[in-house]
C-alpha cells in the first residue's frame, strides 16, 4: 500500500514534484531547490549552537567549528546555485550564534575572527572565502580538462551561457 504524506499532498497540489537525492531536494526538472540552502543554513546554526554548549576553549571551539559546521557546506558548494550573498548570509548566521553565546563579543571585529590563530586571530573558515576558493579550483579543473572531456566542455559551456557565479568567479575575484 502506497503512504500519502503531506509532502506528497503538498509537491501536487503546486503542481512541482520535488525528490531528494544525496541530501539535495530538487524539483522536476533536476534542479535544486532553495529548499535545499534553507536545510543546509539551519542544518549549520544547530551544528555552530551545538558546538557552544560544552564550552570548549577558544582554541578547540573554532577547530570544532571549522571541522564539524563549516566543512558541512563543502558538499553543496558547486551544487546548490548559490550566489555570494548567500555564503555571506552563512557567515552572518554563524557569527550571530557566536555572539548570542557570548563567544565573540566584538560584532564590529570581524577581521579578527577570521585571523589564523598565528596571527593573533581566532582562526574561523570563511564560509564565504571558502567557497570561492572551491569554486576557482572547479572552474580551474574543467578548463585544463574541457580539450579531453566533452562532459567537462559542455558542463563549462552551460555554467558560461547561464553566467553563473561559478562561470563569473575568476571576474567576481578580480574586483
Amino acid at each position: 500500500m502506497h503512504k500519502i504524506t503531506i509532502k506528497h499532498i503538498y509537491s501536487r497540489i503546486n503542481c512541482v514534484s520535488v525528490y531528494k537525492y544525496l541530501g539535495i531536494i530538487e524539483d522536476s526538472r533536476g534542479i535544486p531547490t532553495r529548499s535545499s540552502f534553507e536545510e543546509v543554513q539551519s542544518k549549520l546554526i544547530s551544528r555552530v549552537e551545538r558546538l557552544c554548549h560544552p564550552r570548549l576553549n577558544a582554541k578547540n571551539l573554532f577547530s570544532a567549528i571549522n571541522q564539524h559546521a563549516i566543512s558541512l557546506i563543502n558538499y553543496h558548494i558547486g551544487v546548490l546555485r548559490l550566489e555570494p550573498a548567500d555564503f555571506s548570509k552563512l557567515d552572518d548566521a554563524v557569527r550571530a550564534v557566536l555572539l548570542k553565546n557570548k563567544i565573540h563579543l566584538r560584532p564590529g571585529c570581524k577581521e579578527r575572527l577570521y585571523l589564523p590563530r598565528t596571527e593573533l586571530g581566532r582562526g574561523l573558515h570563511s564560509v564565504e572565502l571558502r567557497s570561492e576558493h572551491m569554486l576557482l579550483q572547479l572552474l580551474d579543473c574543467l578548463e585544463k580538462s574541457k580539450e579531453i572531456s566533452t562532459r567537462r566542455a559542455a558542463i563549462l559551456k552551460v555554467e558560461n551561457n547561464n553566467k553563473t557565479h561559478l562561470a563569473l568567479i575568476k571576474g567576481f575575484l578580480k574586483v
